[in-house]
């Protein structure tokens, strides 16, 4: 199913699917304040670390979101493409840094952590290249699975001995419903779709992992 277009005109400019360029907007701002309080803290542990620039890579994600959505109405040609690549390359790179805050906290005694910090590694140089290569969003969900289903379990696991855990997890489950809105290309209206429904579900999951990483380090 093809979304219709909708637009806004304001003067001589015209900006497509307005409602996505707002969610995109408000997506940029609250990650990017989300990094600017956990990156603050003074008493930041490791993991921490990667959760702040988890939320730094995520704003610029959407920043650049914002103008493939509002003044590319047909998503391809050369000056499209050298948006949207660098913006999968960024979403992938949020995905990474996620897993990298799970292996410094929740394994950070394991036998195994520098073998997961190889695959993963080597996983997201892999998939950078593959976008390049194949120029298809289908690259960034597969990645985004093999990611987060891992990240996720994991903190379901270490929740059994300390709760906080579970806003990470619960924020994976939210953050998995926009696959299935995607895929169904469910709409409230030509101006609220499938995008910008998703848009709203991935300000609910930032917001979960903000309050896990804050409560697990509130000072």
């Amino acid at each position: 199913m093809i979304r219709p277009d909708t637009y806004i005109q304001l003067g001589n400019v015209i900006i497509h699917e307005p409602v996505t360029v707002f969610t995109n907007i408000i997506l940029s701002c609250m990650s990017l304040i989300f990094f600017l309080i956990i990156h603050r803290q003074k008493s930041k542990k490791e993991g921490d670390f990667f959760w702040s620039y988890f939320f730094l890579v995520t704003s610029f994600g959407s920043f650049l979101g914002i103008f493939t959505h509002a003044f590319f109405p047909s998503k391809d040609g050369l000056l499209y493409m050298s948006i949207y690549l660098p913006l999968q390359v960024l979403n992938i790179s949020s995905a990474y840094f996620s897993q990298r805050a799970t292996i410094v906290t929740a394994l950070a005694f394991s036998t195994h952590t520098k073998t997961a910090i190889r695959i993963t590694s080597i996983q997201l140089a892999i998939f950078i290249l593959a976008i390049f290569i194949f120029k298809d969003y289908k690259v960034v969900t597969i990645y985004s699975a093999l990611a987060l289903i891992p990240v996720m379990i994991i903190h379901f696991m270490y929740a059994k001995n300390d709760k906080t855990y579970l806003w990470i997890a619960y924020g994976i489950v939210v953050l998995f419903l926009t696959g299935i809105v995607h895929a169904t290309k469910y709409s409230f209206h030509r101006y609220f779709n499938d995008l910008d429904i998703a848009h709203v579900l991935l300000m609910i999951t930032f917001s979960m992992f903000f309050v896990g990483v804050k409560r697990k380090n509130p000072a």
